[in-house]
């Protein structure tokens, strides 16, 4: 769900307290846990050696002060940090993968990364215009097999449009707040399955711009749904494979996947639509996995690790090494600014509260998981932060950026390691 702060900024959120609350009143109790939380939660740690990344030390002490004295607040039951300044890297867990679990989450620990998938989505539109094979002025139209005529105004939406959320498109289906689909989303189950391809199609087809699309932002899940079928439909292969193949398989994610397998699914923190504690007791509500229909996955349907998020962000933040991915840096420049909305393709801009450090970031919440991904305009550094439970955490993720910015400044003279 999009909110806005004072600023204008926006924020993605989805309506956690609401339907935890609702569902409370309702009693819709079958997916609920009421429990008493163990003694003491296990302390932050660094990522051991086995396939996990070992940090550097001040960065990793640099984590642990920013986000070890508010973790608690943060309502999050585990999360993972990844972080990297000037080429150093670690990863740093918090609590545990499950209420009253003794297991702490690892850098393989896998979470559904919502709307961060978005920034998939768009390397894999840039990689299609490195290729010539579309411009960001395509057509929707024009790339997308359609059941119904848009009217005159949609055929218009292009690419860049769907890209930047300026199309005009809705950012979910009315069709969502059908009685049975409303009631079992807020029981914890799953409400994205409905969207099928034919489904999305009909969305856009169907869609009467009230005014001309280009000219304003409205954040849509829809679009990007449309935006990851046209991508797929051109290609000739399912957005999953066309993800591993131009994405995840030349970077070395060997874990982001909409379809984790059976090993995988093992390693998949539970995740929660909502999360209270008060002292040793607890009460929290388990959310079914987001398993997206084929006609929104583009928005929203990866899962991913610590580990293989640190390989994006670093992807992304390289500016002069080779790299099998180079076209992911086409998605930084901003392409639509107005007001306090400036926006690339997918990554938003703005300025931390602090240290006005600029960054690009982005964030997602699925039905029981949540991320952020930011890393500054200058390329020295970044967060990742993954939580089992879905609530914002934009806020952790800014300080943690603000805190980087202030203990490791740029030795004036000294070449970024990254480069």
């Amino acid at each position: 769900m999009l909110t806005w702060n004072a600023s204008g900024v926006p924020r993605f959120r989805l309506i956690g307290i609401f339907s935890f609350t609702l569902c409370l009143l309702l009693g819709l109790t079958m997916n609920m846990k009421i429990g008493i939380i163990a003694p003491s939660a296990p302390a932050p740690r660094q990522e051991d050696p086995g396939g996990n990344i070992r940090g550097d030390e001040a960065l990793h002490r640099a984590v642990v002060a920013a986000v070890a004295p508010d973790f608690k607040k943060q309502g999050q039951v585990g999360l993972v940090v990844a972080t990297i300044v000037d080429g150093r890297q670690d990863i740093t867990t918090f609590g545990t993968t499950a209420i009253n679990s003794s297991i702490s989450p690892r850098g393989n620990t896998l979470f559904e990364i919502g709307s961060i998938t978005k920034l998939f989505t768009a390397g894999l539109l840039a990689a299609a215009i490195e290729q010539g094979e579309v411009s960001l002025d395509s057509r929707v139209v024009d790339g997308l097999g359609l059941n119904a005529d848009p009217d005159p105004r949609q055929r218009e939406v292009t690419l860049r449009q769907l890209a930047t959320h300026t199309a005009e498109m809705p950012r979910m289906s009315l069709d969502i707040f059908r009685p049975s689909l409303f009631l079992a989303t807020m029981a914890g189950g799953n409400p994205y399955a409905f969207y099928s391809a034919g489904k999305v199609k009909d969305i856009f087809s169907r869609t009467r711009l009230q005014q001309p699309p280009g000219e304003h932002f409205n954040y849509s899940n829809i679009g990007y749904g449309v935006l990851g079928l046209l991508l797929s439909e051109r290609a000739g292969i399912s957005y999953e494979q066309l993800i591993q193949d131009k994405i995840a398989q030349p970077l070395g994610q060997h874990d982001t996947t909409c379809r984790p397998d059976a090993a995988q699914a093992r390693r998949l923190a539970a995740g929660y639509r909502g999360y209270f504690r008060l002292g040793p007791v607890y009460l929290a509500q388990t959310a079914a996995p987001s398993d997206f229909g084929e006609g929104l996955v583009g928005a929203g349907g990866l899962r991913s690790t610590g580990q293989d998020m640190l390989r994006f962000m670093t992807a992304h933040m390289r500016n002069k090494a080779p790299s099998p991915s180079t076209f992911l840096r086409r998605t930084h420049p901003i392409l639509f600014s107005k007001d306090a909305t400036k926006i690339g393709m997918g990554w938003v801009a703005r300025e931390l509260p602090r240290s006005r450090q600029g960054i690009l970031f982005h964030d997602g919440i699925s039905g029981g998981y949540a991320s952020f991904i930011g890393i500054s305009d200058d390329d020295r550094f970044g967060v990742v932060l993954l939580g089992n439970v879905s609530r914002s955490l934009n806020t952790l993720g800014y300080a943690l950026l603000d805190a980087l910015a202030t203990d490791f400044p740029l030795t004036p003279g000294l070449p970024r390691k990254h480069e």
